[in-house]
């Protein structure tokens, strides 16, 4: 009994032994009268160690990201007048430093 089990245990695993569970009663453990066939052809692996292309796009300059923020910035406020959770106001200008800041603190990512 425990070979028999080692068997099928095993047929799990190995293509020669892959049809043993079709052979066995479904009261055993095989497979019921409703199971689809098998392929014809084994489905291949997906490709899980191949990298996709590099990126077309880069990081935003320091400028850009300010632009973007203020486009953001400006959205948001509209959508908040039309939906009436703020009431009709000038949004505050940030200000805006000279130089690209050195650490990544005021990053979007």
């Amino acid at each position: 009994m425990l070979g028999g089990f080692a068997l099928a245990l095993a047929g799990c695993a190995s293509a020669p032994f892959s049809t043993i569970g079709d052979a066995m009663p479904a009261s055993m453990g095989g497979l019921t009268a409703d199971t689809p066939e098998r392929p014809a052809t084994p489905v291949a692996y997906p490709a899980v160690h191949d990298m996709p292309p590099p990126r077309a796009n880069t990081t935003l300059s320091a400028e850009e990201q300010i632009e973007l923020e203020k486009q953001l910035t400006a959205v948001r406020v509209k959508q908040d007048i039309a939906t009436g959770a703020q009431a009709a106001k000038k949004p505050t200008a940030r200000v805006v430093p000279a130089v690209a800041p050195a650490s990544s603190t005021n990053s979007i990512y």
